[in-house]
């Protein structure tokens, strides 16, 4: 009974899911002032729903959540002022409340996007050690940011200089990634979450069908 009341919920969820980022894609390709604003709340609503349907000790998930959380806008933050960590960018008014120019919420994407990729790494090496397991996570967190990375300065996410995007930035990346879904896993959280897989698919092809819209439909009408 409660297995299929489970199903059931994931179905109408990610089904909600769907319809939201699908709406995102038309309304960011047509309307992109009215609906990029709208991206803090597409994150909180992302994060409610890998931690509705996790099963982890609340303890537990909650030092994880809140550890990426604060570290995650630590490392933006040494990135930015800096510049030797993922390379010389700034951050633009689309991902919300900012502390001294970091947006609050990136933070919470650096959980969204560790937490998903080490539970669809678990999916598909289930018998594997924790390192094979941890850096195929990592690599998995890259090939989202290497998704966004093109897009950013047009959703005004960030801003690279030159609009160039550096190779030490994917090379930090797979490190710090590395390290948050190490933890995951020694911390022996819920790698059985679907919902987290099945968000990880659909912020891919949210994604890439931006890609295509902006740069790929230009390219080809130019």
């Amino acid at each position: 009974m409660l297995k299929k009341l489970y199903q059931n919920q994931l179905y109408f969820y990610s089904i909600i899911a769907v319809i939201i980022y699908l709406v995102g894609i038309v309304g960011i390709t047509c309307i992109p002032e009215l609906f990029k604003p709208v991206t803090p709340l597409n994150l909180l609503l992302s994060a409610l729903f890998i931690l509705y349907f996790d099963k982890s000790p609340r303890k537990k998930i909650l030092f994880f959540a809140a550890f990426t959380f604060i570290t995650g806008w630590i490392i933006e933050w040494i990135g930015v002022y800096s510049k030797l960590i993922f390379g010389e960018y700034q951050y633009g008014p689309t991902l919300g409340l900012a502390i001294d120019g970091i947006p609050v919420l990136i933070g919470i994407n650096w959980f969204i996007l560790s937490y998903y990729s080490a539970n669809l790494s678990e999916w598909i090496f289930p018998k594997t050690n924790i390192y094979l397991k941890t850096t195929f996570g990592a690599f998995l967190m890259v090939v989202i940011d290497a998704v966004i990375e093109p897009l950013c300065g047009d959703l005004d996410f960030w801003y690279w200089k030159g609009d160039h995007i550096p190779m030490q930035n994917f090379i930090a990346w797979l490190i710090f990634s590395w390290g948050y879904i190490f933890l995951f896993y020694n911390l022996k959280l819920d790698s059985n979450n679907k919902a987290s897989r099945v968000l990880y698919v659909i912020q891919l092809i949210f994604f890439l069908a931006l890609f295509i819209s902006f740069k790929l439909i230009p390219y080809a009408n130019q």
